[in-house]
């Protein structure tokens, strides 16, 4: 009977120690479902997640800062100088500053809409402005700073969604100017006094600054940079509107010196 007791006593014991490391090995391989997403995550830029511990719904995920470096350089372009001919209708005259910019057609049924800068008693055509007849664009004409100077900003559209701006700088012996085809406004975004251009175009936001570095414009493709399918920006709070992924809550982001910092809510 001592002999009996001895096994079953030995089996019993076998058993919970089996048992103990059932439960060890359950709990190392089954994961909190939300460290499973932080390591199967494709962006190496997430640093942490804060999660209420009674839920794992929408957690706001925080972001290492980002470098913002420049992915481009622009270098305006010399405005030709053009003789004009009867072909070329007037279609608008808008004096602004020392100039007077012209929009004008190629005839009657021409839909393609130009136009040209008179400065100085010299002819500097720019190019394409709008199309159709000229109530089918509001046009904008302003003197503005920005990168460090001033510009003559006339701006049209060669489309229902397809904004076209010129920057003019009529500061040099030969008028140049910086084209973009997207939205455009200017703004002081780091607060060194000095204003970028932000440029935004799509349905869902593509954003890109101009600023100046070592006397040169830059161009600096945000959405590229932080590997994100949308960005924003809020000129109201003065910070940029992120969404990495379809699926992901957005994130508020503002510019410090050449960094991206994210805003904790």
């Amino acid at each position: 009977m001592f002999i009996i007791k001895r096994y079953s006593f030995s089996i019993t014991l076998c058993l919970l120690i089996a048992g103990c490391n059932v439960e060890v090995n359950e709990e190392i391989t089954n994961q909190h479902p939300t460290q499973q997403i932080v390591e199967d995550t494709e962006t190496p830029l997430v640093l942490e997640e804060s999660v209420d511990q009674g839920s794992i719904v929408d957690p706001q995920v925080l972001y290492l800062d980002i470098p913002v470096t420049y992915t481009d350089y622009i270098i305006p372009i010399e405005l030709p100088l053009i003789d004009i001919d009867e072909a070329m209708l007037t279609v608008s005259k808008q004096p602004i500053g020392d100039a007077v910019i012209v929009i004008y057609s190629m005839g009657e049924e021409d839909q393609q809409l130009y136009a040209y800068v008179e400065y100085n008693n010299k002819t500097y055509e720019l190019g394409p402005i709008g199309y159709g007849t000229t109530n089918n664009v509001d046009y904008e004409y302003a003197t503005v700073d920005a990168l460090s100077q001033s510009w003559i900003k006339v701006s049209g559209a060669l489309g229902a969604n397809a904004p076209h701006i010129y920057y003019i700088d009529i500061n040099k012996d030969t008028p140049t100017a910086i084209v973009i085809s997207a939205h455009a406004r200017e703004f002081d975004l780091d607060g060194d006094g000095i204003q970028e251009i932000v440029t935004s175009i799509g349905t869902i936001p593509y954003t890109t600054i101009y600023s100046i570095e070592d006397k040169q414009i830059v161009v600096k493709d945000l959405n590229k940079l932080m590997n994100a399918l949308v960005v924003s920006y809020d000129d109201v709070e003065n910070n940029f509107v992120v969404q990495f992924q379809i699926a992901e809550s957005t994130s508020r982001w503002i510019l410090e010196k050449d960094f991206l910092k994210q805003i904790e809510d």
